[in-house]
């Protein structure tokens, strides 16, 4: 394929100007566009491609010094060379040009023959010039993009959101030039202990991590193998020595922490040592190198030894790589290991992302944001081990409640009723999510045009018989400790953007039967976090008093995994009452109330309505909401009673209801109509 003719753009107020200068450039093969002004010249920019400017600086409109400072001023055209036509041939107008950024400058009024001979050849060598940063821009933007994939490839490779029993962790990790030479994994072992690998090879750049890369499948092939941390070590010594060249060497600590004995055993061959923060004694204890540097010696020179200390609650691991420890601020002073171990004993006691992220920030202020290596900043948080319990359960909405219910009486007589409560609701809900939006891939859009046809539960039923939807699971793993709960559920779907989902409590949203089950999650939990692309959540509940660990159930048998199916549980089928006295009607509501509510409450209130009735109570003693949606179908009856000016009073409002109201953030809906009551024991609307 032949290359386009470049494109000169030749602006000059005087059209006999432009004339001359394309004639005598005519033979050269070029094509030409033309512009009387500066403003002009922009507009011509922003149309064509151009390859070359030449232009004049005396013009009405917009001058050329004002076109040549907006040119260089815009991202997208500031590497186009210009050329300055003009007859001001003072010093003080020539160095102003050049300092704009103008490629080249030659007065109007040179002999005929020296145009001729030496316009030309500017704008070929110009052109030249553009073409050639012009690849030189694309090879940057390929190897960019390159770089780029490599960096989201080596950022899968690291562990995200692990979670384990007795351990939390939180790490923060900073390639000094989009790729790495740092490495770092976390592990389940067997009889719940973790596994934890922080490396750091020679070097960085795409060398350094490429030969880091290698180090995922040979520490999990090995410590799945052994379980040992010396092992391990010897092992991916051999593997380094088979696999990279004798320009790559690696330190690489390795560690085994074991909940049940409450021990961490570990082995350092070569890196800076881990700082363990003791919080009885608040002192900080080094875990010193056992051994020597990976990937240099065979076995007959290289050796290690492991180590073991004891753990205790709430003590903290900082682990990192010498990208910290040999930070250079401006002076080129380095940052050190007893300015590590200062600001990690005056951090140890705050919760671990704030301290990653304090450290980082005084790195940042320490450096002047300069960076000469890689940054890994691994804080280790151990807990109470507590109790941990899993259960999977099919995709079956009737069995989210009497699963929850069975994850509550795990957590013994010592929970209070307040926290069962919020438990439940914000379970409920998010099983659910995980059910319906996860599993069963009903989105937000479809999921509100069913509810508002009435064709929701088929729908679910549909999918929860056809394939790829049916054989799916729900997951649900969860640690009990004497102070809080943490849970884990995990869907089988393909994820989604909880960011997108709507806020629900805009005024837009009011009305919507559903919608609110993050809302409740977040209001009610401690902490609510999304994984893997939306298809696994992490709920924390601290507990308002302590738990007596002995005192706790454990599920049976029977409950690690649900039937597929189950009984309709009989307060599930809703009954509704009404009694008449004078002109005011009292609907009396059992069951479970979801948003099919809805037309069972309001076919009957609007029968009532057409025989000139307009004042109902509405008494909910007896009900449980199966999630949010109940909400959203007692919002639709009052929108309806509003609409044809009657009114409703809610009577023995339940503690959950209540709860509900509480965390969606309903009571706004309230604070819209007339004559409301704050809502307490009853609501007026």
């Amino acid at each position: 394929m032949e290359a386009a003719c470049p494109t000169i753009l030749i602006v000059d107020d005087v059209h006999l100007n432009r004339t001359i200068i394309k004639t005598y450039l005519g033979a050269c093969g070029y094509q030409f566009l033309e512009a009387g002004n500066g403003v002009q010249a922009l507009e011509q920019m922003r149309a064509h491609h151009v390859d070359l400017v030449i232009l004049d600086l005396m013009m009405p409109v917009l001058d050329g010094f004002g076109y040549l400072a907006a040119l260089k001023a815009d991202d997208h055209f500031k590497h186009i060379p210009v050329i300055i036509n003009s007859s001001l041939d003072d010093l003080k107008s020539i160095k102003h040009a050049l300092t704009l950024g103008c490629y080249d400058y030659f007065i109007k009024t040179s002999p005929r023959e020296e145009l001729q001979l030496v316009l030309p050849l500017k704008v070929k060598n110009a052109i030249q010039a553009k073409l050639l940063l012009d690849e030189v821009c694309a090879q940057k933007s390929r190897l960019e993009s390159e770089i780029e994939a490599a960096e989201k490839y080596q950022r899968f490779l690291l562990p995200h959101d692990f979670t384990a029993r007795g351990i939390a962790i939180q790490p923060f990790y900073h390639p000094c030039f989009g790729v790495s030479g740092d490495f770092f994994d976390f592990l389940a072992l067997s009889d719940d202990k973790t596994a934890l690998l922080i490396a750091d090879v020679c070097g960085h750049g795409v060398h350094a991590a490429m030969a880091a890369a290698l180090l995922k499948p040979l520490f999990d092939r090995s410590m799945r193998d052994t379980e040992s941390p010396l092992c391990t070590l010897t092992r991916l010594n051999q593997d380094l020595l088979r696999l990279t060249d004798d320009t790559n060497f690696i330190t690489a600590f390795v560690a085994v922490y074991d909940p049940k004995k409450q021990t961490l055993c570990y082995a350092n061959a070569g890196h800076p040592p881990p700082l363990y923060w003791h919080r009885a004694t608040g002192t900080i204890e080094m875990l010193k190198a056992t051994g020597v540097f990976l990937g240099m010696l065979t076995d007959e020179d290289w050796s290690a030894q492991e180590e073991t200390i004891p753990i205790a609650p709430h003590d903290r691991l900082l682990l990192v790589t010498d990208g910290v420890i040999e930070a250079m601020a401006v002076d080129d002073t380095p940052f050190g290991m007893a300015s590590l171990c200062r600001i990690f004993g005056d951090l140890a006691a705050t919760e671990l992302d704030a301290m990653s992220h304090r450290l980082w920030r005084h790195l940042q202020e320490f450096t002047n944001e300069q960076w000469r290596d890689d940054v890994t900043i691994i804080v280790v948080g151990f807990q109470e081990p507590g109790v941990s319990h899993v259960m999977r359960i099919a995709s079956d909405p009737n069995l989210v409640i009497p699963t929850v219910d069975a994850i509550l009486a795990t957590l013994g007589p010592d929970c209070c009723a307040h926290d069962q409560q919020v438990i439940k609701i914000s379970l409920v809900e998010i099983l659910m999510n995980a059910i319906e939006h996860g599993n069963l891939a009903i989105g937000y859009a479809r999921k509100q045009a069913a509810l508002v046809a009435g064709t929701f539960d088929e729908l679910v039923d549909t999918r929860r018989h056809t394939e790829p939807y049916a054989s799916r699971m729900v997951t649900i793993s969860y640690t009990i400790t004497p102070t809080q709960v943490t849970f884990n559920i995990h869907d089988e779907g393909t994820g989604f953007d909880w960011h997108a989902v709507p806020e629900p409590c805009a005024n837009t949203q009011m009305l919507m039967p559903h919608g609110r089950g993050l809302l409740i999650a977040r209001s009610s939990m401690d902490a609510c976090t999304f994984h893997h692309r939306g298809s696994a959540v992490t709920l924390v509940k601290h507990l308002s008093r302590p738990l007596r660990m002995a005192r706790l159930t454990t599920p049976g048998k029977d409950q690690a995994t649900l039937p597929a199916t189950l009984e309709t549980r009989k307060d599930k089928v809703m009954q509704i009452t009404p009694t008449v006295m004078d002109q005011t009607i009292t609907l009396t509501v059992s069951g479970i109330i979801d948003f099919s509510a809805r037309k069972a409450i309001g076919a009957l209130i609007e029968e009532r309505m057409a025989h000139g009735q307009r004042d109902f109570v509405l008494d909910l003693r007896h009900v449980t909401f199966m999630d949010s949606s109940g909400l959203g179908a007692l919002v639709a009856c009052f929108s309806s009673i509003r609409k044809h000016g009657g009114s409703m009073r809610l009577t023995q409002i339940p503690n959950q209801v209540l709860e509900l109201i509480e965390m969606t953030k309903l009571s706004h809906f309230f604070d819209l109509c007339d004559n409301v009551e704050a809502p307490t024991s009853s609501v007026n609307v």
